[in-house]
């Protein structure tokens, strides 16, 4: 959660100076899907795909959860 708040916000309101989108507002879901899509290279970014390569399935989950809970 540490780096990922680094870019994305403690609570994923964004951070437009490192470029980080929001991810509040998104479904739990969605927002697992997308990481799961970072982390197997089917969508291309080097940062997330650097910050990603290690979780596991579960991981991804509670992160989605976590981010998901904010509006």
């Amino acid at each position: 959660m540490k780096g990922c708040a680094s870019c994305h916000g403690t609570k994923g309101q964004g951070n437009t100076m490192m470029k980080g989108p929001k991810l509040a507002g998104q479904t739990q879901q969605e927002l697992a899907r997308k990481i799961k899509a970072y982390r197997s290279g089917e969508r291309n970014n080097p940062t997330m795909a650097m910050m990603t390569y290690s979780l596991s399935d579960e991981e991804i989950e509670n992160l989605a959860a976590y981010f998901s809970q904010f509006k």
